[in-house]
């Protein structure tokens, strides 16, 4: 069975006397004609994002748009308009919202309280046209009759009243009700609401930035601390990774005991179905935890002895703990290139053109020829040609126009976000491929040395050249695996929430679902084997598929032991990662309950402070266990490729430390 079973999965690796580790394989460019596409693509990624940046405008994002979608300063109409005025502030809930009531760009706030009312109206129409805010489609001196002026006001183009305003982040945001006419404007209670609203968002910002400002010393202090604390616990999991394991468990139980009882006493009182169903699946989980510990536990001693030596090896080169930070700030970069695209895609737009017609269209005698004679409300229309074929006695028509309704994005926009999207996606997993391989290759270095004593000084260096060399193209094309695995999941998604929202049939909503979970457990194994076979590309210098059959042969050989010490040191890191987080989390809420008095604490203040340490905090922790990770991983494979080549005697002696051997002989 035996035999069978490595006939299936290749031969055990065989004793080469020769063999010394990763630094004295003879190596070749791997995988050159992947590089070279990962080039090209990044190439038309960042020619991509050029080209967004060059014909977008990221000003448009912080400035208000009139109810036709012109950017208020900014488009050729109302460039000399930089205020954005609501026509009918009574049916504008919030500027921060949707507001749905007719705006107009305008070059200043109104400084007067203004009411038309043509019953009780002395003035003449000249002055009250100087007071007039209209649309930016209506020129105000071609009004030629109140009659006009009653058709452009029952249509909205031009505000009936208005308020005295002042500017808010180019908005005009009026001061205070009119006394005597809120009936007919806005009443004090109506305005406080508007304004409350639009104030609320820039009170939260700026209590946001005082409130971080003031926190940003005690939870710098904090996160430093964390670093510290997380670094120690990697230290001392050289000596008490089994004790650790076995209190991260202790203390899942508890916490598991603790909600079964709660869950039985709900039970009890309220009789739910749901109550009991939870009850079950959280005692059935606790009961599958117990059992695979008692089952697992010499597997659990293998997982706790391979964290132990990882420790050794990270201690050994410290210089581990630092690479990560060329790799975070590739990270930064991308996504920051990444999100400023997608920006200014957002802002590369075309106008939409429709005709309006007010009434009949022919209040001031406007007049069409060709195309435009027979025109319904509402069709397309060419501004250019609208105007040389529609005037009112020579002048531009005011009560029928080709006015610009939207705005939209250009058809080839979305041809831009494919390319922006998949460049991200790829690039991150290329960045994160790199730096696996380079921290895999330094691990196996360390563990290839026979003496411990004698590791190179500059792992970190060499394997960082060795994989830029030769190795980029296994990486690219290992990335591309993953980015189109990553592309396959997003259109599952997309497809089950399309069915969702469609109202399709239960069935089929049941099919895709079964579909995506289950090319979700297909994911995680390619994932799984694609950083094995970087780790394997870094010990022997083979191309990726060559590195990916190997480590599947070697993984598949050794099934069990791999899904146990995977699992165990996942569930470690994880637990570690939380404990170090809330231990800076305690530490702050401990300062902060000693130095504020509780009765004028403000606990938003002590919130923001607490969220930021606990989210600096485990960033960092994050850091020095995900390379714990790849030095587990790296380390177990050397072990299981060193247990294959040697058999311990003076002839083929082992490279792993005394206290792995014994564990080949339990």
């Amino acid at each position: 069975m035996m035999a069978n079973n490595q006939e299936k999965y290749g031969k055990k690796i065989p004793y080469d006397p020769l063999w010394k580790g990763p630094v004295d394989v003879i190596r070749f460019p791997t995988d050159r004609i992947w590089l070279v596409t990962f080039l090209l693509y990044t190439s038309v990624y960042i020619a991509n994002a050029i080209y967004g940046l060059s014909r977008g405008n990221l000003n448009k994002l912080d400035i208000p748009y009139d109810y036709a979608d012109r950017a208020c300063g900014l488009d050729p109409e109302v460039q000399d308009k930089p205020y954005l005025l609501i026509l009918d502030l009574k049916n504008c809930s919030g500027l921060e919202h949707e507001c749905l009531a007719p705006s107009t760009c305008v070059s200043q706030c109104p400084t007067e309280n203004f009411i038309y009312k043509r019953e009780t109206n002395t003035d003449s129409l000249d002055k009250v046209k100087e007071k007039l805010h209209c649309t930016a489609d209506i020129n105000v001196t071609s009004i030629a009759s109140f009659d006009q002026l009653d058709l452009l006001i029952s249509h909205k183009k031009c505000a009936k009243w208005y308020l005295k305003s002042e500017p808010w982040r180019n908005k005009c945001l009026a001061q205070n009700a009119w006394e005597g006419h809120e009936n007919e404007t806005i009443s004090s209670d109506e305005l406080f609401e508007v304004r409350v609203a639009i104030k609320e968002m820039e009170h939260i910002v700026q209590k946001f930035y005082s409130y971080s400002t003031k926190a940003l010393t005690p939870t710098l202090v904090a996160i430093i601390c964390g670093g510290v604390l997380a670094l120690l616990y990697v230290i001392q999991l050289r000596w008490f990774a089994v004790p650790s394991f076995y209190a991260s468990v202790a203390v899942f139980l508890l916490l598991a005991f603790f909600g079964i009882y709660k869950l039985i006493e709900d039970y009890v009182h309220h009789k739910k179905s749901d109550t009991l169903i939870s009850l079950i699946c959280v005692s059935l989980i606790v009961l599958l935890v117990i059992a695979l510990i008692i089952i697992m536990r010499k597997n659990i001693y293998l997982g706790c002895q391979l964290i132990k030596e990882s420790s050794k090896a990270m201690m050994q080169l410290p210089m581990t703990l630092v690479f990560p930070i060329l790799p975070y700030l590739l990270y930064v970069l991308v996504i920051a290139l990444t999100t400023t695209a997608l920006l200014s895609f957002s802002t590369i737009t075309i106008p939409k053109y429709i005709i309006d017609r007010i009434g009949d269209g022919t209040a001031d005698g406007c007049q069409c020829l060709g195309n435009y004679t027979d025109l319904l409300d509402g069709a397309p229309c060419d501004p250019i040609v609208f105007s040389n074929e529609c005037s009112a006695n020579g002048q531009p028509c005011q009560f029928l126009q080709c006015r610009q309704d939207r705005i939209e994005n250009p058809q080839y926009i979305s041809f831009l976000h494919t390319i922006n999207v998949v460049g991200f996606i790829w690039l991150m997993f290329f960045i994160s491929g790199f730096e696996y391989m380079v921290l895999g290759g330094a691990f196996a270095s360390w563990y290839w040395t026979y003496n411990k004593n004698n590791v190179r000084k500059y792992c970190v260096l060499e394997s960082l050249f060795r994989t830029t060399r030769f190795h980029l193209g296994t990486v690219s094309i290992g990335s591309l695996i993953l980015t189109v695995s990553q592309i396959v999941k997003l259109i599952f998604r997309a497809l089950q929430d399309r069915l969702r929202s469609t109202g399709a049939g239960a069935c089929a909503g049941s099919l895709c679902f079964c579909f995506r979970y289950a090319y979700e457990m297909l994911d995680s194994l390619l994932n799984f084997l694609n950083y094995n076979a970087y780790i394997m590309c870094a010990i022997h210098g083979k191309g990726f598929c060559q590195s990916a059959k190997s480590a599947f042969n070697l993984i598949m050989r050794n099934l069990m032991k791999i899904v146990a010490v995977d699992t165990i040191t996942d569930w470690m890191f994880v637990m570690a990662k939380l404990f170090v987080a809330s231990m800076a989390v305690f530490g702050v809420s401990l300062y902060y309950s000693l130095t504020l008095d509780e009765e004028t604490a403000d606990p938003e203040f002590v919130g923001i402070a607490l969220l930021g340490t606990a989210i600096g905090v485990f960033m960092i922790a994050s850091v020095f266990f995900s390379v714990q990770s790849v030095a587990v991983k790296t380390i177990f494979l050397c072990f299981i490729e060193d247990s294959e080549r040697n058999d311990g005697t003076e002839e083929k002696p082992y490279f792993m430390s005394n206290k792995l051997m014994k564990l080949i002989y339990k």
